[in-house]
């Protein structure tokens, strides 16, 4: 997804409608999606409410945590786990909203852990928390938790946890874990003998490290807000 991006209903092909909240397949006495904006980009941006927009259905991850640090010897970092997400759909109060993406969890090198994804939100409608770093890899690092879920949305999803470094002797063996999954996807894989550890994407965590070939852990994704626009309705 690129940030700030609309899908408009000039190019969305098979438009679904929402009837008494539940996504269906009739228009008539249901709501029409009109647009989808996307927003990826860590920090704060404006959803800009079109007058005629009855209703959204909003979908928001938090950011993903970083992978574990590579430890000191024959180590291998956890993974960081992914933003729990929060859906809700808005039918009143709809004017122009503040957008936060909740920052990236950097990543952990040597014997630091990951850092913990920050929280993303739409307004003060939902909110979705980050995903927890991975540990670093002495004596094998456990991965990272996923983002609590939240409690203000009409679906609150918990993130799911990074994997544990592969600390087994044998340098050809032992991988950093994998990033936690996020709503929209899986995780960066963990780095390895023969490849360095990947970074999130859309609040999914990062891989951690590994101490053989000095690879460190990958930053975890940074947040994503979703919001699907729709009018009409009853």
């Amino acid at each position: 997804f690129a940030s700030n991006e609309h899908y408009t209903q000039a190019n969305i092909t098979a438009l679904g409608t929402v009837t008494s909240g539940t996504l269906g397949g009739g228009v008539a006495g249901g709501y029409r999606l009109y647009d989808v904006t996307v927003f990826t980009a860590s920090g704060t941006s404006t959803w800009t409410h079109d007058a005629g927009v009855t209703a959204v259905l909003v979908i928001v991850t938090g950011g993903g945590g970083g992978g574990g640090g590579e430890g000191n010897t024959q180590d291998a970092g956890g993974g960081g786990g992914a933003g729990g997400t929060t859906i809700e759909w808005i039918t009143s109060g709809l004017e122009d909203t503040t957008v936060t993406c909740g920052a990236l969890g950097s990543n952990g090198s040597g014997t630091s852990n990951g850092g913990t994804g920050g929280a993303s939100s739409f307004g003060s409608f939902c909110t979705a928390n980050g995903g927890v770093g991975g540990a670093e890899g002495n004596n094998q690092g456990n991965g990272g938790a996923g983002g609590a879920a939240s409690s203000d949305g009409t679906i609150n999803l918990t993130g799911s946890s990074g994997g544990p470094g592969f600390d087994t002797p044998g340098a050809t063996l032992r991988t950093g874990g994998t990033g936690g999954g996020s709503y929209w996807g899986g995780g960066g894989l963990g780095g390895g003998y023969h490849g360095a550890s990947v970074a999130g994407f859309n609040g999914s965590g990062g891989g951690g490290g590994m101490k053989d070939n000095s690879q460190v852990g990958a930053a975890g994704g940074v947040g994503i807000v979703v919001v699907y626009e729709y009018k009409g309705g009853a």
